[in-house]
């Protein structure tokens, strides 16, 4: 195998990482990052999201978290440092972006991969569950949407199903930046269901 285009790509292009450029990939498909005013995003490490998110809605507050420490990119990102499925760091989450209305959540992460295909898929779909039910905590908006990795397998038709329950547009997205070999796609949720 050749020299990792993407990787290069975002040196000469100062982004922490080659993943930027599937959020680049969804937001050029779905428009995702128009206009918010609020942002979480969850898996934020190494910060390549992040720089995304500070150029195309630079305007927005943005919450970046991760269970690794985040480097200082951009004084304009908040960084909190922690496990997003402990109690407290959502909390944390949310009291800072107050006053300012959460209007997306996006999330990069993914479990550590156990080469059990089972396994991993109930990892990754209770990952997926737990951003799910913390995006229909704080969207206050039908306009809130939702990004969140998912791997291909049995699991993803459920998690889809749920999704469908709270957003009125629900679609997978497989940036060409993923890796071929790997399994992730994205689910995008826009227009949210206001409860």
């Amino acid at each position: 195998m050749g020299p990792d285009p993407y990787r290069k790509k975002a040196h000469l292009e100062g982004y922490a990482s080659r993943a930027a450029y599937k959020l680049i990939a969804i937001d050029n498909r779905y428009n995702v990052l128009a206009k918010r005013r609020g942002i979480v995003e969850l898996g934020a490490y190494p910060g390549g999201w992040s720089q995304v998110i500070r150029r195309r809605a630079h305007q927005a507050r943005l919450i970046a978290c991760d269970r690794v420490k985040l480097p200082r990119l951009d004084p304009h990102i908040i960084c909190v440092w922690g496990d997003f499925q402990r109690k407290e760091i959502r909390d944390q989450i949310t009291n800072l972006m107050r006053p300012i209305p959460t209007d997306l959540v996006l999330s990069d992460m993914a479990p550590s991969i156990s080469g059990d295909r089972l396994r991993d898929q109930a990892n990754i779909r209770s990952l997926a569950e737990h951003v799910l039910n913390y995006a229909c905590l704080v969207l206050t908006s039908p306009r809130g949407a939702l990004v969140v990795k998912f791997f291909q397998g049995e699991a993803m038709d459920p998690f889809v199903t749920q999704m469908r329950r709270h957003f009125r547009a629900v679609k997978l997205f497989k940036p060409d930046a993923s890796k071929k070999r790997s399994s992730e796609m994205y689910v995008i949720g826009a227009d949210y269901v206001l409860k």
